[in-house]
């Protein structure tokens, strides 16, 4: 999360609690992707727990198809 700025860290944290899956997806080996704050956010759920793969500045609207 450290590459998210201070002053958006709660927003994004508060936005993962609520589990952005579509709520037909309960794949734990598939990784999902979301934009948020100018930043690309890839996480996987596994257990009912959400893990952040990866944060990187982009844009994944191109891209989030592949996910």
């Amino acid at each position: 999360m450290g590459k998210i700025p201070e002053d958006k860290r709660g927003a994004l944290e508060e936005v993962l609690s609520q589990d952005p899956r579509p709520a037909y997806h309960e794949d734990e080996t598939r990784k999902y992707g979301m934009e948020f704050a100018g930043f690309d956010i890839i996480f996987h759920v596994k257990e009912k727990v959400l893990y952040v793969d990866e944060i990187k500045k982009g844009n994944l609207t191109t891209k989030s198809k592949l996910l």
